[in-house]
Parts: C-alpha cells; structure tokens; sequence
C-alpha cells in the first residue's frame, strides 16, 4: 500500500537582521562552505584548499553572481557559488554570470546556464535545481538494454547501490538531508518501531514481531526491483522509504525510473 507518513520539520528563516548566511554544498562530492555576508553581498567558497570570493548584486530587478580574476573559477566551486545564489535569494528564478568566456560552452552544454542572443550567460533556476551532480554519489546515467527475465521485458538494472545515495544541505532548513540504503542489523528495531506506530500501521498495515519485519526486509533487500532507504535529517532516522521499479501506473505501459513510498515518525 503506497502513502506516506513523516514527521514535519519547524522551519526558521531568518530575520533580515541577520548579516550572514551559511550552506554546505557538495558538487560532485566535493565539499564546500558557502558563506553569504549580506552587507557586503560578498558570497564565500571555500573548499579543501581554497577560498574563492564572489560578488553578488541584487538591485531588485536582476541578480547577478560576478567572478572579478581573469582565471576561470573550478566547475565544482562555481556550482557552489550558484547553489548559494539561489538558496540566499529563494525568490530568484534567472542568476546573471558575469564569468570567463572559456567557461561558457562547458556551462551550456551541460545545462547549466543558457546564453541569450547577446551573449550574456544566465542560470535559471528550474534548470539548475535539477542537476544531479549538486547531491547524488553517483550521477552518472546508467546505459539502457532491454532484457527478458523470468518472462518480463524490462530494462537492465544497475547494481544495487550501498550507503549514502543522496545529501543535500537545505539552507532555509539549516539542515542535511540525506537518504541512505537501508542497514539490516542497524535499522532492523527502527523499521519494527515504526511499523508498529497506530499512525504509520494505518496506511502500511504491516504490524508485526522483529523476526516478521526482519524476514520481510530480506526479501526487500533480495528483490533487485526495489531499494529501500530511510531518510536523515542532520544524520539522524525520520523515515522508511521503498524506491521501486514501476511498469504499469493508471492502466498504462510506461516504464518509471523509480517510484517513492515512504513512512516514518522520528
């Protein structure tokens, strides 16, 4: 049965008092402090070995990221510095880039900006929010090939992931949010307790002892058309998520990349 039951989040924006904001970014698993002073309108990246400086103009009609060194940034930093951009400006919806020419056509080849007929770089919010290199481990598409197993046409699957499959620091939230494969032994307790919530067992019927949720997330693990998660926050358990292969929805036959079911109380 597919629904969803997780618990909500207080959310904390902050007073525009404050003079500085702050994110964590991770392009292309590379990790950087983002750092907004907004008196200055000075945005900060700073990585392993470097901290890079940007200027960032808001005159209430255009926002615009300015790189000032002849240089070209590196791409994972840039992709932090629009990142922080837009998490600090969540209204905006186009970035203007003023940034080196040799950066352009890598820039608009792979989506993240667009050049208008004059020749200024903009980054667009829609497309940008969905780049997959901004949170996933692995955000390299796997090929197609149409295979026939047990009687079933469907795609080959890639092999099934381990550990942290996605992290994404959420900055209006001031938090990490992440989803990792589920942990037999070290989540076993949490997925019965949750289970067994009156809350969560109301949509999912699936109440039960340990050794029943345990023999049940076996066969969940063994079934190569389904992934289960449990999603993070700051690194600790909220919820139980199922990712699944999907083929048939409304009476259709389409094939889905993945379809979400989750449950959970913290």
């Amino acid at each position: 049965m597919s629904s969803s039951v997780q618990a909500q989040p207080q959310v904390h924006i902050p007073s525009a008092s404050h003079t500085e904001a702050s994110l964590l970014s991770r392009p292309e698993g590379c990790f950087y402090q983002v750092t907004y002073e907004i008196t200055t309108q000075t945005l900060y990246v700073e990585g392993h070995q470097e901290r890079l400086e940007w200027l960032v103009v808001d005159d209430n009609s255009t926002l615009m990221l300015q790189w000032s060194q002849r240089s070209a940034p590196p791409l994972q930093a840039l992709l932090a510095a629009i990142e922080g951009a837009f998490a600090f400006h969540p209204g905006a919806v186009v970035l203007r880039l003023q940034l080196p020419t040799v950066l352009h056509p890598t820039l608009c080849a792979n989506g993240i900006a667009v050049k208008d007929p004059h020749g200024k770089l903009w980054a667009y919010a829609e497309l940008f929010w969905q780049l997959p290199t901004l949170w996933l481990t692995s955000s390299s598409p796997y090929p197609q090939q149409p295979i026939v197993e047990n009687g079933k046409r469907h795609p080959r699957r890639p092999p099934r992931p381990s550990g942290t499959v996605y992290q994404r620091h959420i900055a209006w939230l001031n938090a990490t949010l992440s989803f990792r494969v589920l942990d037999l032994e070290l989540d076993l307790e949490r997925f019965n307790r949750w289970m067994n919530d009156p809350v969560v067992a109301h949509f999912w019927e699936e109440q039960g002892d340990l050794q029943q949720h345990r023999e049940r997330l076996e066969r969940t693990l063994q079934n190569p058309s389904v992934v289960p998660l449990i999603g993070c926050i700051d690194g600790e358990p909220f919820g139980y998520f199922e990712t699944y292969w999907a083929r048939r929805i409304a009476s259709a036959l389409i094939t889905l990349p993945m379809t979400l079911i989750a449950a959970g109380t913290c």
